[in-house]
């Protein structure tokens, strides 16, 4: 549980940190009073924290792929055993329905 709350929490000050940089942006672009060469430098830290950010969604995504395929696998091995287990008790079914039929009390 806390473990999803963290998880929830790196998402929304991703999408935080993502509408700051996207505001600075856009108020820097704006902006008549800074000269050229200062925006072009703001905004290059401002794409550079917006990368870091990226990469993080990223790995985060890797990381749920990765949960994703154990649990699948997880799952499907699961079912796997539940069928084996089927079987098995088909035939003790069989066997002792054939048992009763053969020795009747």
């Amino acid at each position: 549980m806390n473990k999803a709350k963290g998880k929830m929490g790196d998402q929304a000050k991703s999408r935080n940190e993502l509408h700051d940089v996207d505001i600075a942006l856009h108020t820097l672009l704006s902006s008549k009073t800074v000269d050229n060469n200062e925006k072009f430098r703001i905004s290059l830290e401002n794409l550079k924290a917006l990368m870091s950010v990226m990469e993080g969604i990223e790995n985060g995504l890797e990381s749920l792929c990765k949960q994703l395929t154990e649990t699948k696998a997880s799952l499907i091995k699961t079912a796997d055993c539940m069928a084996q287990m089927l079987i098995v008790l088909s035939y003790i079914l069989i066997y002792v329905i054939i048992w009763y039929s053969v020795h009747p009390e």
